[in-house]
């Protein structure tokens, strides 16, 4: 899809906290942006293959000892105001890959736990410090929520070769699959692998 230009904002104000911006000279285009476009480029081919890291954006939200509150790295929201019918995406995570010889993983999200920040990444804390995480959450305000929970599009899944069966989903790398409870019930329940490709249940209660 051709991307516009960015055209001028005619008003600019500050409502409850925010800053509404009013897009001017913008209804023909097939998209506008709000803030200026980057791109982060590497042309430099020098260095040990896969040992850099080329970042188009670094958004961090970081509350201080002594703040306990709540923190979003990055939040956005896709809105359909009354009177519109509009196709809706809160966040778009793609990867282009134009090389028919790369054959490194491509990874449209890739939710990493971290209990240090990078630098320090060789020193293991002796606490995993993971209570309460959860890599993805499904929710909804009171009064709605989501038709369907995860969808698999017509053009999802497709082999890297003919030959090759794609995974909807994946747990093949996983050492102790079975001491994992696969799928967990309200009632106490969970699905769980016994071994040699045998699904079987456990129950707490």
């Amino acid at each position: 899809m051709k991307r516009s230009a960015i055209f001028p904002f005619a008003a600019a104000t500050i409502a409850g906290g925010f800053i509404l911006l009013t897009a001017s000279r913008c209804q023909s285009q097939p998209i506008i942006y709000a803030i200026p476009l980057a791109q982060v480029e590497r042309t430099d081919p020098t260095g040990t293959p896969d040992s850099l890291v080329t970042v188009g954006a670094q958004i961090n939200a970081v509350n201080a000892a002594g703040v306990n509150q709540i923190a979003f790295g990055i939040a956005t929201e896709a809105w359909a105001q009354p009177g519109s019918v509009s196709r809706l995406v809160g966040i778009e995570a793609s990867v282009v890959n134009r090389e028919p010889t790369n054959g490194m993983r491509k990874i449209g999200a890739w939710l990493t736990f971290k209990n240090r920040p990078d630098y320090l990444y060789a020193l293991v804390p002796a606490e995993p410090m993971n209570e309460g995480s959860q890599a993805l959450r499904i929710e909804a305000e009171t009064g709605t929520g989501w038709q369907r929970g995860i969808v698999f599009a017509p053009t999802a899944l497709r082999g890297a070769t003919a030959r090759e069966r794609p995974a909807a989903i994946d747990f093949s790398e996983m050492a102790d699959l079975e001491g994992v409870d696969l799928i967990r019930f309200p009632d106490g329940c969970a699905l769980v692998y016994a071994g040699r490709g045998q699904l079987t249940t456990r129950c707490d209660k």
